[in-house]
């Protein structure tokens, strides 16, 4: 195995490491609750996703799994294989976006050091008054941007896992929220790898 290899594995495997203890702790507190447990659940499914996408093995297979999950976010069901190549293609990541987060903005960007990305609500667009219910600028530790910066690697590949990065960090924030600052829940992320 490649010493590059080893080392993106070695860190995807530290940062899942502390999503699965989080999800432990979240288990406990749900006491029961299916409703606490479906949030820890859904915390916990985008947690790992964002360990994958920052930390890429490069291969393939990993990257069609990563694919596949996206599209469980986005509630579509299908093999691994015929999944959108969201991590591969940069107007497709944007289509993610798009589907995840209607009325987001994106930047995002590549140079020598960083595939780096932004994104955040549009509440001067079309869908303004939508996002401002949904994503209310006046709740306390409102964050409005999700901003990535992922190490140098593999050209484009990287500037699409920084943008699907940032979507998966917005999802995870909005179900943080309690349930009455929030949109509807996302349906879990049940992996199509297992």
């Amino acid at each position: 195995m490649a010493k590059k290899d080893r080392s993106a594995i070695d860190a995807c495997g530290a940062a899942l490491a502390v999503v699965n203890d989080r999800f432990l702790v979240d288990l406990r507190a749900a006491a029961g609750d299916p409703a606490l447990i479906a949030r820890a659940q859904r915390r916990h499914d985008l947690a790992a996703l964002v360990a994958l996408l920052r930390y890429p093995y490069g291969h393939e297979e990993s990257d069609r799994c990563e694919d596949a999950l996206l599209d469980r976010i986005l509630g579509i069901v299908r093999p691994a294989a015929e999944a959108p190549r969201y991590t591969r293609d940069l107007t497709t990541a944007r289509t993610f976006v798009a589907a995840a987060l209607p009325g987001f903005w994106v930047s995002s960007g590549l140079c020598d050091l960083t595939g780096h990305a932004s994104l955040g609500p549009d509440y001067n667009g079309a869908r303004g008054e939508r996002l401002h219910r949904e994503w209310p600028l006046d709740v306390e530790g409102f964050v409005g941007t999700w901003d990535e910066d992922l190490a140098p690697g593999d050209g484009v590949h990287r500037e699409c896992r920084a943008i699907l990065t940032c979507a998966c960090r917005a999802l995870a924030y909005q179900h943080e929220r309690p349930p009455r600052a929030r949109a509807a829940d996302l349906p879990a992320v049940v992996s199509p790898c297992a």
